[in-house]
């Protein structure tokens, strides 16, 4: 399968491509860095399930989120955040993490949690969530494609 450069290479290659198809007037210049950001990550996240590079920034990111929500006391977040964590050790590897369903709904589940700490920045929540799923998307379609490939040959 491929390795983590193969992914990222590829999910670069689906944010270009996406950001080609939205229209300039649907998203502000800063959102290009954070789309390319989060498309980046969003291609190493099915791997999570697997000790990956992909496993270690999810990790980090989820660490960072919580020391933040402690800082804020939210503690509903907090646990829910905590939850998230648990479920990658609980599934096999090419389990729920590759499943396209699961990947577009857990964008969705994204943009309506971020949809919950901010309200004016509906546009980015959306953009983000959209780079993010294309991201995950491109990741599965990438092993899929290898594994295509390998049975031929």
């Amino acid at each position: 399968m491929p390795n983590y450069k193969a992914h990222l290479a590829v999910g670069f290659l689906t944010y270009v491509g996406v950001i080609n198809l939205i229209p300039s007037h649907y998203y502000a210049t800063d959102m290009i860095a954070d789309g390319l950001l989060l498309c980046l990550i969003g291609s190493l996240f099915p791997d999570v399930d697997v000790k990956s590079n992909g496993q270690k920034i999810f990790y980090s990111l989820l660490a960072v989120l919580m020391i933040h929500l402690v800082m804020l006391k939210a503690w509903f977040w907090l646990s829910l955040v905590a939850l998230m964590a648990i479920v990658p050790l609980l599934v096999r590897h090419r389990g729920i993490f590759h499943n396209i369903l699961f990947l577009l709904f857990l964008g969705l589940l994204f943009a309506l949690g971020a949809q919950c700490f901010t309200y004016d920045r509906m546009s980015l929540i959306l953009c983000n969530s959209l780079f993010f799923t294309v991201g995950c998307v491109s990741h599965v379609l990438l092993d899929r494609f290898v594994s295509f490939i390998k049975r031929l040959f």
